[in-house]
């Protein structure tokens, strides 16, 4: 239950924006958090007003209502009804099941109502299925979006922009019933997502935040000197002036990448945010709006987050950036159309970013910040961060839903436990963070869990890729994990055998295999002995490369025959899978 009192509020505060439904302690993430900061870092706690916003809607936590118990009790009920005496959860979860037109008729019923349909994330999904995935328009929240695209009439509309002050439609709309409150009705269901929309970026910037994240001059590194420090020794380091040159980053210029650019540029070009297609320009305004905190903004930004970015805008942000030399080619250009997605462009607000992940495939990756910064923190292979809990194979990963949620929950601990003062000396120093700003590049070594926020609005390319350092660890992931491959494009006969995926993931093993020794015999070659050599640390032998993994846990693959399968044409019939749920959310997401 959440004790925490919430401070009256002033007559000039501006009501600030949720962020992400979670579910914790707020009291005792609060005190925990004032607590440990103070202590273990030095750091002043921060003051009263940045942890007790005032709710939008007037909302309260639970414990608010030891304060005046009747009144509060008067409220659920009067408000509620017969609902009243259900957990504030069910209450949503029936309301996510009612269509738009009830849910309006609902608001009209109590003030109590009115704040439990105003719930961004039920109105995210309802617009996203009306519009079949498209989102052609921005009206300050998903609430105020779908009214203004499938109910209000044009005239309806006019009026309205107008009665704000707004003929352009270039700032949010304002709909009269928006100052509606429930002062008296106290929730932490309801409450929680407001207090985690508190920004992250003071985690990263105050003077006490934990910054060990190495940062180096690439201007004096060669490929064979990076490999030597960082890729085989797997560390990872923020890499400087390797993008001095790039025509995105000439940010007065015609091929600038920063968002207002693009927006004029790519105007009318659709861009994959999450499950959602949206416009560019739709896009630019959607974030100018999280940025301004207008209304009851997502809780979690939606990201954008397009693989096909070079192909959308006709070749022309494939030409303006160089993939730095440093990182080696990426072995997997040799399976020609099968390559899985390896290139994304990646635009958000702040607050915007990816949970807890590893790069799919044993993969590495670089990730260049063109505008803006994004505040980084990662965590060995062997070490899965507090919070996150991994089956023994590292096929299923528990994990907390959205980046407010961990850093409530499971900041402070992952400090205590693995930062530079850890009072365990072989786990000190595990825990590994740091900014990445504009122009600079971060380079994330394969297997390492990472998380990543955006601490400002932003703009980045990201790549992953397998080099020769890489090669043998992919090698053995894909041969004897075939299961958890993903996201290479499969032949449609493949596609089409779902009883033989697995076997088609394993043939992919072998394809891989056979054009290394087509294309780079010397690469593979030099592979395999790294491989010979490590099969006295427990690893299977290089000749096992060409089998499928004999595994006691699942006799499946023992039984498993592989075919070589010459002079076939591949086609795009399957893309890469990033994980997106039914409420949106991103996985495995490779940056």
């Amino acid at each position: 239950m959440v004790s925490t009192l919430v401070r009256p509020a002033s007559p000039n505060a501006m009501p600030e924006r949720p962020a992400k439904r979670v579910k914790f302690d707020v009291s005792v993430s609060l005190q925990h958090s004032e607590r440990d900061s103070a202590s273990d870092r030095g750091a002043t706690p921060p003051p009263a007003e940045s942890l007790f916003r005032p709710h939008p809607l007037q909302i309260k936590p639970s414990g608010n209502a030891l304060m005046n118990p009747e009144r509060v009790r008067n409220a659920r009920i009067h408000g509620l009804g017969a609902f009243a005496v259900l957990p504030d959860e069910l209450i949503l979860d029936l309301l996510t099941s009612l269509d738009a037109a009830t849910l309006f008729k609902l608001q009209a019923v109590s003030r109590a109502f009115f704040v439990f349909t105003r719930s961004d994330t039920t109105w995210k999904h309802l617009y996203l299925s009306a519009s079949n995935g498209e989102l052609l328009g921005w009206n300050g929240d998903w609430r105020r979006t779908y009214w203004a695209s499938f109910w209000a009439s044009g005239q309806h509309l006019n009026e309205m922009y107008e009665d704000n002050g707004d003929s352009g439609r270039c700032e949010d709309m304002a709909l009269p019933a928006d100052d509606i409150g429930a002062p008296d009705l106290c929730s932490d269901v309801l409450y929680q997502p407001h207090l985690c929309s508190t920004p992250l970026d003071a985690t990263f910037t105050k003077a006490t935040a934990l910054n060990n994240l190495k940062r180096v001059n690439a201007r004096v590194l060669d490929q064979g000197t990076f490999a030597e420090q960082y890729a085989e020794t797997s560390t990872p380091v923020i890499l400087c002036s390797l993008t001095d040159h790039w025509p995105c980053r000439d940010l007065q210029g015609e091929t600038s990448w920063d968002l207002d650019a693009l927006t004029e540029r790519f105007r009318g070009t659709a861009f994959r945010a999450e499950a959602a297609s949206v416009p560019i320009e739709v896009y630019s305004r959607y974030c100018s709006s999280v940025e301004r905190g207008s209304g009851v903004v997502d809780e979690s930004p939606l990201y954008l987050f397009d693989a096909e970015f070079v192909r959308r805008t006709d070749g022309d942000m494939g030409k303006e950036y160089n993939v730095p030399p440093i990182f080696g080619e990426d072995l997997f250009r040799v399976m020609g159309q099968q390559r899985p997605d390896y290139r994304w462009l990646i635009v958000g607000p702040s607050r915007a970013g990816s949970s807890w992940h590893k790069d799919p495939n044993s993969t590495s990756a670089w990730n260049a910040v063109i505008t803006g910064s994004k505040g980084w923190i990662l965590f060995p292979p062997d070490t899965p961060p507090p919070g996150i809990f991994v089956s023994e194979d590292e096929a299923e990963v528990t994990a907390p839903l959205s980046l407010a949620e961990w850093f409530a929950n499971y900041y402070d601990d992952a400090l205590k436990m693995y930062g530079p003062r850890a009072r365990d000396p072989t786990t000190r120093g595990k825990m590994i963070q740091g900014v990445c700003l504009a122009g600079e590049v971060m380079y994330i070594p394969a297997g390492w869990w990472h998380i990543v926020v955006n601490l400002e609005s932003c703009v980045a390319v990201t790549q992953n890729f397998v080099s020769e350092t890489e090669l043998p660890a992919v090698l053995r992931f894909m041969r004897d994990r075939p299961e958890q491959v993903s996201g290479f494009k499969l032949d449609i006969s493949q596609e089409e055998a779902d009883d033989d995926d697995a076997l088609a993931k394993v043939d992919l093993h072998a394809r891989f295999v056979e054009a290394l020794e087509r294309e780079v015999p010397d690469v593979l070659a030099r592979a395999l002995a790294r491989m010979q050599g490590e099969s006295c640390n427990g690893h299977k032998s290089s000749n096992a490369l060409r089998e499928p993994a004999a595994d006691s846990r699942d006799s499946l693959w023992t039984s498993l025959r592989v075919q070589k399968l010459k002079d076939e044409k591949p086609t795009s019939a399957s893309a890469f899978s990033f994980g997106f749920g039914d409420d949106l959310e991103m996985d495995d997401i490779p940056w």
